[in-house]
C-alpha cells in the first residue's frame, strides 16, 4: 500500500443528483486500487462521469459526496471511511463474487489523521489541482499502516467495536434491504445478539438505527435535489412511499413536504 506512492488523486462531488444504489454517507471516504481496475462512476464538474482507477490512483470521496461502482470489473481496493468515532477498513475484491474483510479503528478528532483529512477537505474547496493532495493522501496512509501494524484482532470482538462495525455497515448500505436477520447473517451473529448489541451500546432497537440513518440521508435529499418523494424512499431503503413518509414524521415531526417547504422559507429570508 505504500509502494511507490500515489500518482493521482481523483474528488467526487454532489452537484448532479446521485442515481439509485450510489454510496453516499455524511463522512467522507477514500479508496485507493490495489490490484485490476477499479472503475466507479461519480460526478466531477456537474457532470456524471466514469473513473478507472489503477493502483497507485486514489478517489477522495467528500461528506455528503457519491459514487457507484462496477463491481463486475476484476479489481482489489482498500476503502477508508472516516466517522466520527471509528475508521472502517475495507479490503474488497470483487471478480465473480465480491468478498470483503472488514475492521474498524478508533478514530479521535484530535489525532493526526483528522488533521489531514481536513487539509484535503480544505484543499478541494478551492476547485484547484494541487500536487500537494498526493502527498497529504499518503500521509493520511502511512498513518493508518502504523495503526494497522498495532492493531491485534480480537479473538472474540468486543461488543462495542462490533456494535460501531455494524454501524459503519448500515451507513455504507442504507440503501439497500437491510433486515435485522440479513445483517445478523453478514456478522455471522444471531438477530437476537444483534438486538442485544444495540440495546446496550446504542440504547436504542436495530430498526431505529437503520431508520435514522435512512431519514438524515433523506433530509439531505430534500434540501440539495428536487427529487420526488418516490425517489428519495427508494434512494434511502424504503420501497413504500406512505412507511417513509410515516417514518419521516416521526423522526423529524414533520413530513417530508413541510419538511422540504420549511427549507424553502428559510432560503427565501
Amino acid at each position: 500500500m505504500a509502494g511507490p506512492g500515489i500518482s493521482e488523486v481523483f474528488f467526487a462531488g454532489n452537484k448532479t443528483p446521485p442515481p439509485l444504489l450510489a454510496f453516499a454517507v455524511h463522512f467522507p471516504r477514500l479508496t485507493l486500487s490495489i490490484s485490476g481496475t477499479y472503475i466507479t462512476e461519480l460526478e466531477q464538474n456537474r457532470k456524471v462521469t466514469s473513473v478507472s482507477l489503477h493502483p497507485g490512483q486514489a478517489l477522495f470521496i467528500p461528506p455528503n459526496c457519491w459514487d457507484k461502482p462496477d463491481m463486475n470489473t476484476q479489481s482489489q481496493a482498500i476503502h477508508f471511511l472516516f466517522g466520527k468515532r471509528h475508521t472502517g477498513i475495507s479490503l474488497v475484491t470483487s471478480n465473480t463474487e465480491v468478498k470483503a474483510d472488514k475492521i474498524a479503528l478508533q478514530h479521535t478528532l484530535a489525532g493526526p489523521e483528522q488533521k489531514l483529512i481536513d487539509s484535503i477537505l480544505e484543499l478541494n474547496q478551492m476547485k484547484k489541482p494541487y500536487s500537494a493532495f498526493n502527498h497529504l493522501i499518503m500521509a493520511l496512509l502511512s498513518c493508518y499502516i502504523i495503526r494497522l501494524e498495532e492493531y491485534d484482532k480480537p479473538l472474540s470482538k468486543h461488543s462495542n467495536l462490533l456494535f460501531q462495525e455494524i454501524c459503519i455497515y448500515i451507513q455504507e448500505n442504507f440503501q439497500n434491504e437491510l433486515s435485522r436477520d440479513s445483517v445478523a447473517r453478514h456478522y455471522d451473529i444471531s438477530p437476537n445478539h444483534l438486538s442485544r448489541i444495540f440495546k446496550t451500546n446504542g440504547y436504542m432497537k436495530f430498526c431505529d438505527y437503520v431508520n435514522y440513518v435512512r431519514i438524515n440521508r433523506a433530509k439531505f435529499l430534500l434540501q440539495n435535489y428536487d427529487f420526488s418523494l418516490y425517489h428519495i424512499a427508494q434512494r434511502c431503503g424504503y420501497n413504500d412511499v406512505v412507511y417513509f413518509c410515516r417514518i419521516f414524521k416521526k423522526i423529524t415531526k414533520k413530513t417530508p413536504k413541510q419538511y422540504r417547504n420549511q427549507l424553502l422559507y428559510n432560503n427565501s429570508h
